[in-house]
């Protein structure tokens, strides 16, 4: 930051004050400061950072929570997420705020986006949905069992042994190191030309890449499954275990997070169907009905004067 004199002349005199100006330096000038060990390994903070990395909060737009916000909620045709929507409608002389959830794809491109055009009333979608969330929240054998069954597909998902997995693609980047250096040592007393050394150097390269992109991915599949089983047990050890009068007393940011917990998806087609999956796991949906239609949407009546002062979140 930088502050320079001024001086302003107005009616009563001679003002002087200061202008102060601000700006990001580059990141090579940077200055590292030194910070106490906190105790935790530094692979644990990462693999901590890369769970959250993809974290949003609900979406406050219009002045609510949206439930199925950050990726919950998903357009059947194109898997694009569902953009939250408001419209005010003025009725007898009063205006009235209405809630919905509309697929982003046609919402920026029209039908260049997407054919699903469709205005799904927020609060009967989230109300939909959170009726069916709570009947599973009710049966924590039934959930522990889902939960369960969506851990065991993850993990069969990467075949073969993972850690054998690991080992080999570890040996493989030792074998690319020593490899590397004999070439170099070959190169420097003139027994393999520099053309050759660039074409050894850019296979080994090449074979380095492969094997630390298998090392992440085994990680990240690994890391996957824990934060699975992590979920799962907060789930069943809180949730799962208050009364039903605590389960409906949940806040809509509160159900977003529970939603994000069981990486919930509900996917929402032009006729109003729902499909919904829960930890990688499709469910029943035999209890659910339909999504309303545009006309049907719940709407808050707003004053005058103030017409988005008490645009929160009906029902």
């Amino acid at each position: 930051m930088t502050s320079t004199p001024v001086t302003e002349v107005s009616a009563d005199g001679k003002r002087y004050g200061r202008r102060y100006s601000c700006y990001t330096k580059p990141k090579e000038e940077w200055i590292a400061v030194p910070v106490p060990d906190s105790g935790i390994a530094r692979e644990t903070v990462e693999a901590a950072r890369e769970q959250i990395k993809d974290n949003h909060r609900p979406s406050s737009a219009g002045h609510r929570a949206w439930e199925l916000s950050g990726g919950i909620g998903r357009c059947a045709a194109c898997d694009r997420i569902l953009r939250s929507r408001k419209r005010t409608k003025t009725k007898g002389g009063r205006r009235y705020l209405y809630f919905y959830y509309r697929c982003s794809g046609y919402d920026k491109h029209g039908f260049d986006g997407c054919e699903n055009s469709r205005f799904a009333s927020a609060t009967k979608l989230e109300r939909q949905v959170w009726n069916f969330v709570r009947d599973i929240m009710l049966n924590p054998e039934e959930l522990r069992s889902d939960l369960d069954r969506a851990i065991e597909l993850e993990r069969e998902g990467r075949r073969g042994d993972p850690e054998a997995e690991a080992k080999h693609w570890l040996e493989k980047l030792a074998e690319v190191d020593e490899e590397r250096r004999e070439f170099l040592r070959l190169a420097a007393k003139g027994r393999i030309t520099h053309e050759e050394l660039d074409e050894e150097l850019a296979v080994l390269e090449e074979t380095r890449r492969t094997a630390e992109r298998e090392l992440k991915a085994l990680r990240w599949h690994k890391e996957r499954v824990e934060q699975m089983e992590h979920n799962r047990d907060a789930v069943l050890d809180y949730y799962a275990a208050v009364a039903p009068e605590r389960l409906d007393s949940l806040t809509s940011e509160e159900r977003h997070h529970l939603y994000k917990m069981l990486r919930l998806k509900v996917w929402v087609d032009k006729s109003g169907d729902l499909e919904i999956e829960m930890a990688g796991v499709p469910v029943d949906l035999d209890s659910l009905g339909e999504v309303s239609s545009t006309t049907e949407g719940t709407s808050r009546d707003l004053p005058s004067r103030t017409p988005h002062s008490e645009a929160i979140g009906a029902g």
